[in-house]
């Protein structure tokens, strides 16, 4: 491995197990980044952030050179103190709203999102949702999720029910208050192997889309567009060294399912 690679993945590797809190001289400069509470990509339990965007959070700030302190809220919340400027950064799916008010600084990588039911109910086409595979035609999404599937979302033929977060959608389904419902894969399969669903649900389920995930920042944020090359930079120095997908995998190991 040549020395450069070596200090880089030293530098990750610090930014990983460290948190990256601003000193009293720098606080002024420091970022404020909003990690989103959807379990395994971001959790609070007892106080302490952790999680997969968390990490990578870190490792791209670490990369940049720049100081950040970091939050933790549900995707709605998040959203909102962006548009308000009280946070100035957050890795977020890319939703078409978000491209009209966030600064969309780096595109970091994909995530699939599916259709998960209960065992013995497949899903082969958009029909399917609506007709010969529903029991109450009830359909789930995650808070602030319609982007998931839009369509869907904005049929008036099928009836939605919000659910608080993705890792309980397929609790919600097994137990029959669903008949389907929509979310990231691996945020589903961290649901089902929690609460031993594995041959309860239709995992892998129905296939919608595959979604960009990127380093978004608040138009108010005078940092953020100050920091902007830097931290486009950043991304480009994590993503040659894959560690983005070095992080994921890091939180998913204990998964026993075949994805």
């Amino acid at each position: 491995m040549q020395p450069t690679i070596v200090t880089l993945l030293s530098c990750l590797a610090f930014a990983f197990s460290t948190d990256i809190i601003a000193n009293s001289t720098n606080a002024d400069h420091a970022l404020k980044i909003g990690v989103i509470g959807t379990s395994t990509w971001g959790g609070a339990k007892n106080n302490p952030i952790t999680g997969i965007i968390l990490e990578q959070s870190k490792g791209i700030l670490r990369m940049a050179n720049i100081n950040a302190t970091y939050s933790y809220g549900l995707y709605p919340r998040i959203l909102k103190q962006m548009e308000r400027g009280f946070i100035d950064c957050a890795i977020l799916p890319k939703a078409p709203a978000d491209q009209k008010i966030h600064l969309m600084i780096s595109h970091l990588y994909d995530v699939d999102i599916i259709a998960l039911s209960r065992k013995g109910t497949v899903i082969k086409e958009y029909h399917d949702f609506l007709h010969s595979v529903m029991t109450n035609n009830r359909v789930g999404f995650p808070n602030g999720g319609q982007y998931l599937f839009p369509k869907l979302f904005k049929d008036p033929r099928v009836k939605k029910q919000i659910i608080p977060s993705q890792q309980q959608g397929p609790l919600m389904l097994v137990r029959g208050r669903i008949d389907t419902f929509i979310g990231m894969k691996y945020s589903l399969l961290y649901g089902i192997n929690r609460d031993k669903l594995l041959g309860k649900t239709n995992y892998p389920g129905y296939p919608i889309q595959r979604l960009e995930v990127w380093l978004q920042c608040s138009n108010k944020s005078q940092l953020a567009i100050d920091y902007q090359e830097r931290l486009q930079g950043a991304v480009r120095t994590v993503k040659s060294l894959k560690a983005f997908q070095t992080i994921t995998d890091k939180w998913m190991s204990f998964m026993f399912i075949n994805h």
